[in-house]
């Protein structure tokens, strides 16, 4: 079914001139099947001449409905049909395959030991009961840990809130400022998870070229001239390259930035296990940037804490776009993270789990170097390794029991024929075992 849509025909169905009215009585004919799968929607230009709006108007709404799988194409081919409005759903970020009982080394999230993270129960039993406990009161974040959060930020903070994990505050920081049809850019490689939120957004994703010290100056520059929204990045470890922003590239960043109006939102998705300096662009743009650190690879992921740092008109606005949601985070939670970061005890804690985890990827590195593999030496859980195809090494790891996570789910070009593996839980008995698959993996089909 390739039907062209009469302009007129669909004009007259689509009686209001709002972008969201207009994507909502779009979805509702082709949900109802007055529009069938497969066909063409007028030129933009066309319709919105109809209809007495402008282009934009139109050129949103389909956003708005592209985002949701309803449309797909554009460009000189116009926009088609896709089906009915689909659950939105985190297409990179869900899991590869189902391994049922053949699993044996899962090495696909980057996420931390259990057995290396502090006991939340142990210390819930030693705080006291929190006055305002299951109060209505929004509270974005209770005194204690805004204390204890300040002490240890990268950065003199200005306004902290809280949020439940470091990807529902990316959220809700990118549908605070982010309309459909904005341009925002993005580190080529960037997470899977950081991507999938974007496109919620209805957004429109640029990437951006990037080193082991970060973004390249002239790849920002480049972009500039499309008016992007924002600029999402890591500066502290970046999953997966395990590298982090150098104090020199920020400065070249930030003279780039200089006069522009751009959201900067930065991800530190390691927090404290990252010991040393962090080179921020939230220290050097403090009117347009957030700073999003979360805690759960280091203090526990069911605590479900992170902290959103800002001006105050900027963190004002998210935690309004809040409301409609939990609006604040749980006071005990708040309390028992701040008591862990006060806590010397589960201070040296986490720095033994990181020096752990740098270990363990350390002497997977080192085993792929002994069996000929040219692997970089990097910082934290994971290892980002480049292969001859894709597709033949992740059947190969899975053949083995292996699950790791495909390049091609974090970005464009960059992240082309690479896999992300994460030594976070490889115990050092297993190491040899994991170098030889992801060897025989890495040289690609033909090879020995």
């Amino acid at each position: 079914m390739n039907e062209a849509i009469g302009t007129d025909w669909l004009a007259e169905r689509l009686p209001s001139p709002t972008a969201k009215d207009l994507a909502a009585d779009l979805g509702q004919l082709i949900k109802h099947g007055e529009i069938p799968p497969g066909a063409r929607l007028p030129p933009v230009r066309d319709l919105a001449a109809v209809l007495g709006v402008s282009p934009a108007t139109v050129s949103s709404a389909w956003q708005r409905l592209r985002a949701r799988d309803v449309l797909v194409g554009g460009g000189r081919s116009g926009m088609q049909v896709a089906g009915a409005p689909t659950t939105p759903r985190p297409v990179r970020y869900q899991s590869e395959g189902d391994f049922g009982s053949g699993l044996r080394f899962d090495l696909k999230l980057s996420a931390p030991d259990p057995a290396l993270l502090p006991d939340p129960m142990a210390v819930l039993a030693t705080l006291p009961r929190p006055a305002d406990l299951n109060d209505y009161t929004r509270t974005r974040i209770v005194e204690t840990l805004d204390r204890a959060a300040r002490a240890e930020w990268p950065y003199p903070a200005r306004s902290l809130m809280t949020a439940n994990g470091g990807y529902e505050a990316l959220m809700i920081t990118l549908n605070t400022f982010i309309q459909p049809g904005d341009i925002v850019l993005v580190e080529d490689p960037s997470t899977a998870r950081m991507l999938d939120i974007i496109d919620l957004t209805g957004a429109r994703t640029v990437h951006l070229e990037r080193d082991a010290e970060g973004i390249l100056p002239s790849a920002l520059r480049s972009a500039l001239s499309a008016r992007p929204t924002a600029l999402v990045l890591q500066p502290s470890l970046h999953n997966a390259l395990g590298v982090a922003m150098t104090a020199g590239r920020r400065d070249a960043l930030a003279a780039v930035l200089a006069g522009t109006e751009m959201l900067i939102i930065e991800d530190d998705g390691f927090g404290p296990l990252v010991d040393g300096p962090i080179h921020t662009l939230s220290a050097t743009a403090p009117e347009q940037s957030v700073y999003i650190r979360s805690y759960s690879k280091s203090h526990g992921p069911d605590l479900r804490l992170a902290i959103l740092e800002g001006p105050a008109a900027v963190i004002d606005r998210i935690s309004d776009y809040r409301q409609y949601g939990s609006a604040w985070s749980s006071r005990i939670l708040q309390e028992c993270l701040a008591a862990m970061l006060t806590s010397s005890e589960i201070r040296r804690g986490v720095q033994r789990a990181a020096a752990t985890y740098d270990r363990r990827r350390a002497a997977l590195e080192s085993a792929l170097r002994a069996r000929g593999l040219d692997v970089p030496t990097v910082r934290g859980m994971n290892i980002w390794l480049p292969v001859v195809n894709e597709r033949f090494a992740m059947v190969t790891l899975a053949a083995h029991g292996i699950a790791v996570m495909s390049g091609s789910r974090f970005g464009a070009t960059a992240a082309t024929d690479h896999i992300r593996i994460s030594a976070s839980t490889l115990r050092d008995a297993q190491t040899a075992e994991v170098a030889d698959a992801l060897t025989r993996a890495v040289a690609g089909p033909g090879k020995r």
